[in-house]
């Protein structure tokens, strides 16, 4: 019994507690935002309309939720105003938060951060790949710089193993990364930060490879990706029925 204790204890120690409650609602729901009471906020609720329930409630504007695969978590932007020293309104402090369904605990994707745009989880829902803005150690960059500093950056879920995936160039600038069914590719999009050109649709894999643009005409927006071998089966297949009943015997 002893030694179960100290199990659980250096488990709860090592994996953040939110993380280790997360569960997934029991029936099906739907997240959106919403600005009825004057303040941008997130919502779930039944298919059919009823129980809304506000989870987020604070002062910040909430918007862009996107339920994790595995659904016990939501994650999305959270917009504050922040101000300088001077008394100025300076820019928004954008930053993506996850909230857990079970718990209701919020808390932020990388404490500190600022500028953090268009999280999308990974299939397993062990990562996020997101937009980071003007990314600094202290303070705000200079305005005039912030058009240069646009990366596509992958974190593990508890905010470890940060990693950037590709970042703009002096012209070219990225955004909306999209993961892709395996977990090991993204796409997202490409455009000229001058305002010149056209936004295009590129492809880069997860370990940093050089990218691949893969439209070339007009403007092109929010691609996502389908690959039928990862696909959730509409209908019952006997093949995976028979292998499921198969393994059930087994641990008989």
């Amino acid at each position: 019994m002893k030694r179960l204790c100290y199990v659980l204890s250096t488990f709860l120690i090592v994996v953040p507690f939110s993380t280790v409650l997360a569960e997934a609602p029991e029936t099906a729901k739907i997240v959106f935002r919403s600005m009825r009471d004057g303040n941008s906020e997130i919502y779930i609720m039944n298919p059919d309309g009823s129980d809304q329930t506000n989870l987020t409630q604070h002062r910040a504007q909430d918007l862009a939720p996107v339920w994790s695969p595995n659904g016990s978590e939501i994650a999305f932007m959270a917009g504050k105003f922040v101000w300088a020293e001077n008394g100025n309104l300076t820019f928004p402090d954008v930053s993506i938060e996850i909230i857990n369904l079970q718990t209701h605990v919020q808390e932020k994707l990388l404490p500190g951060s600022i500028w953090m745009y268009s999280p999308a989880w990974a299939p397993d829902s062990a990562q996020i790949v997101f937009t980071w803005n003007g990314r600094q150690e202290k303070g705000f960059l200079d305005r005039n710089r912030i058009v240069h500093t646009i990366d596509i950056y992958v974190v593990n879920r508890e905010g470890s193993g940060l990693k950037k995936i590709i970042e703009s160039g002096e012209d070219t600038g990225v955004s909306n990364p999209t993961w892709s069914p395996h977990g090991d590719e993204f796409i997202y999009n490409t455009y000229n930060q001058q305002g010149r050109g056209s936004r295009q649709i590129s492809k880069i894999t997860l370990d940093g490879r050089v990218p691949e643009q893969l439209t070339h005409r007009g403007n092109n927006f929010n691609a996502d990706w389908f690959d039928p071998a990862f696909a959730l089966p509409v209908s019952p297949q006997l093949s995976l029925l028979t292998t499921t009943w198969g393994k059930l015997k087994t641990r008989d």
